[in-house]
């Protein structure tokens, strides 16, 4: 709307820019729709934004501001607007929302205007001509898009809000201009643009060339549009807003002054009657508020009011009765008003000055009359209902006028009156013509009336009423309805007001309710007006109230969820005051904020709720003890009365009577415990706080009662007004229980909110409360997708396999599977498995999908048996004879090889084979199932007799002879043959021999007598020795070996080698070591040696009696020598002083004479020594020594 409070004044402002600064001749045309300049997704991101043009435009538009055309545009709609400039307001969308500047005077045809939109994290302004015309209050970041930013029209096309006219220096800042920065180059072109700092985009028309200097954002033409234009108005005027002319009124200067415009019905069910008025004399005296005057009428009496409308009301009498909206304040004296009545079908309306002041139910068809319209007085002479003064810019409609189009032109004339829609007649008094173009009601003067009068009053001012404001009695709330967001209910716990009116802020009002809801048609910051009438005054609230509905994808702490069929989910939610699931369906409890969803199908839950910001209350919690808050209360303890309280964690400590509740918080930390007086309105809890303005706030605490007997009743009160619904403690005791209710801080920027008592009994009244809170309240939006995975697992089909047979399974529908039966199956784990059942056998296969989810399907395996097959046996015959092979057990046969038989598909054919033959048979069975068996036929010949070729083996080693042709065997004796009348006996030679069988083939009646020699290679002859045996002082023996190739000793435990001729052996107790050795010919021999260990040559361990360290290689190091095998030692010596001078625990470790690097001079020095031997276990021996140099 068009002014901010109650009254805003447009006054014609002319500065000192007469002259337009730049060329005439180097503009953008657009002459027709579809003419525009593209520029490129030209984003401008953050908080901050500055864009300005300037232009003219040329032809005429309709349908309100919003199609004066498009400026500067990078929109498509509300929901995506990172900016849009337009002649009469400024657009932006962001993340709290959609901004829109409220409508102003429009502009007019043919006129250069200057046009500037400036965002600054706070406020959206709207500039026109230098001027701050509109501002709203608009926060969070620009909404970024992927649209082309266009001059001219909008990217979309999709509605022509082209600008028809021409565009100048157009300018698009990341930063926020002042509006002196915007006035000093509002009519001249911008200095230095390549060095402006925030400046994005610069255009002037010679060229489409960014003159910012980033050529990313040249333009291209578009449509019709041209640049290099002469723009025909070359002037530049900054003045704010236009009113009519004053010299154009109609005078009614006394009785019986009017114009008469005919017999001009209205009929149906829709009407607006409009005028600008300036009563110049008083009322009659006691006339009352039907003498104020008759603007314009269709009447003569309540039975036939066609339309009437006055300066206080508006009256209409319809098929349905005679309907007249309440009387509203007087108005004043020589001051221009602007009146309308709106007749929609449901109600008839009065507004003044575009306020919907009052209005009454109505239904029904007008009803016509053969009475004169007439302008100034009624048709008829009874009652001297004269309007005295003057009147202007009168319209007649017959359709409903919008209270935002009855705003638009209520202080300047219409624009194209011909193509208004619904305009049946409008009077501008430089003449009597009907400006709607139908001569039919043209006008005619009588009495005094004249036209083209001067209005000496040539000023508007948008006020409502002139009545004394009341100090502030009241306040309202309001709650938001969170399953529909642009659904709000409204709330005040006024009283004794003699009438009350909501206006809420979007064209649409109410009267007569405290508790009204409305609906609001979009999301923005709506100005809400509620008007309380008392006998002496009005009390009057305005709040900014933010309709707006923020995405958070952290409300919902549920992350997007893939669930199996028949299972279900539990969604969970951040705190929130007031939430909505929708749909609801398939929840197990909608009303909880943390519902279980069983839906059988993907489905996404949206979750709308008032969150709450940082509380901004001290101390709500308690925990800080009894500071920041005040309590009319005292403060005491133990509980003696009513009206005490304290802060505690015991209700019991306090007072024994009450129930032993835990606190809210923790369960058992601090909290406000109260034994209430009955008495009330007392402040119970109360604090200040500081508040943004136009900030919706909820205001919330847990309650819960201590004593059962009268429940506590409290009510929010903020700035001494009560707010809410009653608070009222729960039973059973020690049930704690949310309250909360919503408050828009209006232009308040501290409020003392408070918990006042309401209850007037003196029993009980006991309570705690905790957790306070007054935080920022945020409607916001989460959404949650639950997608169902309904697995279908599909197997192949049953199917019969023959035993022995395996056939593939397999399965669709899943990400991994898991077959039964898995000994059978190739691989259990895979969709395609092999199955090799032994018998009849049901697979079932379990398939899981990527999501875990299961589904089963299964398949049948029959499985049937093999033929069971008789057949003939094994058997020899002599060649070239023949034999007849049999089979049965089935309904067909096969047998191979084919070649020697004479019907290889009988079941009994004759076989002729030439050699030695397995004839293989595969029988098929009736269930066509096939089994294969076989059958030998060993031929024998003549020449099949055989002995094994000659061969060598080492003297007493076994060898197989091998003899075959025939079934009776014979070996010549010898001792060395295992058998002489087996084929294959085993011959132990000792020396080379020939071995000679007779070999009788009995079949075929033949023998013959064959040979082989096998000759015997002789052993080595292996030879042992050893170099000594093992005393104390001899530690090793060295053995040696001879008459072999290779060798090897055992045991290995004492032996540097196992292999080797010459081994070295350290054996600890009397050792016999076994050699074996290989010749050439691979035969194999062994010997031993016996190596003895005793305590022969015991060492008495002397130590030298000195040495002399002259690095001579003679006697330079002290150590033990000549000691035998010395396994442990522990080495000191010492000099004089008692000091070790040299220390080893490693045998063979001697001393050079150096200590600590010094070398050591001529003396005596100790020696202590501690070791163990093989000959002795403990040696110890202690003695001196000389060091001679």
């Amino acid at each position: 709307m068009r002014f901010k409070g109650l009254v805003i004044f447009l006054l014609v402002h002319t500065l000192c820019y007469g002259q337009l600064n730049i060329p005439c001749n180097n503009w953008l045309n657009l002459p027709s729709y579809q003419s525009y300049v593209k520029v490129g997704d030209l984003d401008v991101p953050g908080n901050t934004i500055t864009v300005e043009a300037i232009f003219s435009r040329t032809a005429p538009y309709s349908n309100g501001y919003n199609w004066a055309g498009d400026l500067v545009s990078k929109h498509v709609d509300p929901s995506d607007a990172n900016y849009l400039l337009r002649p009469n307001n400024a657009e932006i969308t962001t993340s709290n929302g959609f901004f829109t500047t409220p409508p102003i005077c429009e502009i007019q045809l043919n006129k250069v205007y200057h046009a500037a939109m400036v965002y600054d994290g706070n406020t959206l302004k709207f500039y026109r001509n230098g001027f701050l015309m509109s501002s709203v209050p608009a926060t969070g970041t620009l909404f970024q898009n992927n649209h082309q930013t266009r001059i001219g029209l909008y990217d979309a096309l999709v509605h022509n809000t082209n600008l028809i006219g021409y565009i100048n220096e157009v300018r698009i800042w990341n930063v926020v201009r002042s509006q002196s920065q915007i006035r000093a180059f509002m009519n001249t072109s911008l200095p230095n643009p390549t060095t402006q700092t925030g400046l994005l985009a610069y255009y002037t028309f010679d060229n489409l060339l960014n003159k910012q200097g980033n050529t990313a954002w040249n333009g291209t033409l578009g449509g019709s549009a041209t640049i290099n234009a002469t723009i025909p108005t070359c002037n530049f005027v900054a003045d704010s807003c236009a009113i009519p002319p004053c010299s154009n009124w109609l005078s009614t200067p006394s009785a019986s002054s009017y114009a008469r415009i005919g017999d001009l019905d209205v009929p149906g069910n829709r009407i607006t009657v409009e005028a600008t008025i300036n009563r110049t004399q008083t009322y009659l005296p006691g006339g009352g508020n039907n003498t104020e005057g008759d603007v314009v009428s269709k009447h003569t009496d309540p039975n036939d009011v066609n339309y009437l409308l006055r300066p206080n009301h508006a009256y209409i009498t319809t098929t349905n009765g005679f309907f007249a909206t309440p009387d509203i304040c007087d108005i004043e004296l020589n001051k221009n008003y602007h009146v309308a009545m709106v007749y929609d079908g449901a109600f008839l309306k009065f507004y003044r000055n575009g306020f919907l002041m009052s209005q009454v139910p109505a239904t029904g068809n007008l009803i016509q009359n053969n009475f004169n319209t007439q302008i100034g007085r009624y048709d008829a002479t009874v009652w001297n209902t004269q309007f005295l003064g003057y009147i202007n810019e009168v319209r007649i409609w017959n359709v409903a006028r919008t209270q935002a189009e009855i705003r638009t032109y209520m202080n300047s004339s219409l624009p194209t009156p011909p193509t208004q829609t619904g305009l049946l007649a409008y009077y501008i008094f430089d003449n009597l013509l009907n400006k709607q173009g139908n001569p039919v009601w043209n006008g005619t003067l009588s009495g005094a009336a004249a036209i083209n009068s001067v209005n000496p009053v040539c000023s508007f001012i948008e006020d409502s009423c002139f009545i004394e404001s009341c100090s502030p009695k009241g306040d309202f709330i309001f709650r938001t309805d969170v399953c529909n967001p642009l659904n709000i209910s409204f709330l005040t716990n006024s009283t004794s007001y003699n009438s009350i009116e909501w206006d809420f802020g979007d064209g649409n009002s109410i009267t007569g309710t405290s508790t009204p809801s409305h609906i609001y048609s979009s999301t923005g910051n709506y100005l809400v007006r509620m008007i309380q009438r008392y006998p002496t005054c009005n009390d009057t609230v305005l709040k900014q109230i933010a309709v707006n509905i923020q995405n958070d994808n952290q409300v919902i702490l549920t992350s997007d969820t893939t669930i199996c069929f028949g299972t279900t989910k539990q969604l969970r939610t951040s705190t929130s005051l007031g939430f909505c699931w929708t749909p609801a369906t398939y929840l197990d409890n909608p009303n909880s904020a943390n519902p279980i969803t069983s839906t059988p199908r993907n489905i996404t839950y949206y979750y709308t709720a008032e969150i709450p910001g940082t509380n901004i209350i001290s101390n709500g919690n308690f925990n800080a003890g009894n500071t920041g808050f005040t309590s009319a209360y005292n403060y005491a303890t133990p509980n003696l009365t009513e009206g005490q309280y304290y802060v505690g964690t015991s209700p019991q400590a306090w007072n024994l009577s009450l129930s032993n509740c835990g606190d809210h918080t923790s369960g058992n930390g601090n909290m406000m415990l109260i034994n209430g007086a009955p008495t009330p309105d007392v402040k119970v809890w109360s604090q200040t706080v500081t508040v943004t303005p136009n900030t919706n706030y909820a205001f919330s605490t847990w309650i819960q009662a201590l004593w059962p007997p009268n429940p506590a009743q409290l009510r929010f009160s903020i700035n001494d007004n009560d707010v809410g619904t009653l608070i009222t403690a729960s039973l059973p005791t020690c049930t704690w229980t949310q309250f909360y209710t919503t408050w828009n801080s209006g232009n308040n920027t501290t409020a003392n909110i408070s918990i006042v008592n309401k209850n007037t009994q003196v029993i009980g009244n006991d309570f705690a409360l905790d957790d306070i809170s007054f935080a920022p309240v945020l409607i916001k939006r989460d959404s949650v997708k639950i997608i169902v995975d309904t697995p279908l697992v599909v197997a192949t089909n049953s199917t019969a396999i023959c035993e022995g047979r395996s056939v593939q399974l397999n399965a669709t529908g899943a990400a991994t599977y898991s077959w039964t039966q898995g000994a059978t199956l190739s691989d259990p784990a895979i969709a395609n498995p092999i199955a090799t059942p032994t018998g009849t056998t049901r697979y079932i296969v379990t398939g899981t999908t990527l999501a875990g989810c299961e589904a089963k399907d299964s398949v049948d395996i029959t499985v049937n048996p093999k033929p069971i097959i008789t057949k003939s046996a094994n058997d020899t015959i002599c060649a070239p004879n023949s034999i007849r092979l049999s089979a049965s057990g089935g309904v067909a046969y096969s047998w191979l090889p084919a070649a020697s038989l004479d019907n290889p598909t009988s079941a009994t054919p004759l076989a002729t084979p030439a050699s030695t033959t397995n004839y293989i048979v595969t029988v098929t069975g009736a269930n066509t199932c096939t089994n294969t068996d076989s059958v030998k036929i060993d031929v024998r010949s003549p020449n099949s007799f055989s002995i094994n070729p000659p061969g060598q083996v080492c003297i007493n080693a076994p060898i197989q002879l091998v003899a075959g042709g025939g079934d009776i065997y014979l070996w010549q004796t010898n001792p060395t043959l295992s058998s002489t009348s087996i084929p294959n006996p085993t011959a132990t030679p000792i020396a080379t021999t020939t071995y000679t069988v007779l070999i009788t083939d009995t079949l075929c009646n033949n023998s013959t007598t064959l040979s082989t020699i096998i000759t015997a290679l002789p052993l080595p002859t292996i030879r042992t020795s050893k170099s000594n045996d093992i005393n104390c002082v001899l530690l090793q023996s060295k053995l040696a070996a001879t008459g072999a190739a290779t060798y090897t000793w055992s045991p290995a435990a004492t032996l540097n080698t196992t292999t080797g001729a010459t081994p070295v052996a350290s054996p600890t107790v009397t050792t016999q070591y076994v050699v074996s050795g290989t010749n050439s010919n691979g035969c194999t021999n062994k010997d031993s040696v016996t190596v003895n260990v005793t305590k022969d040559n015991l060492v008495n361990y002397q130590m030298p009696t000195g040495f002399t360290p002259n690095n001579d290689g003679l006697n330079d190091c002290y150590g033990i020598k000549y000691w035998g095998n010395v396994t442990e030692i522990d080495f000191s010596i010492y000099n004089r002083w008692g000091e070790r001078v040299f220390y080893s625990t490693k045998v063979g470790d001697c001393w050079n004479g150096i200590y600590k690097g010094v070398i050591q001079e001529t003396g005596v020095f100790v020696y202590v020594i501690k070791a163990n031997t093989a000959c002795d276990p403990a040696v110890f021996k202690k003695g001196t020594f000389i060091l001679i140099r």
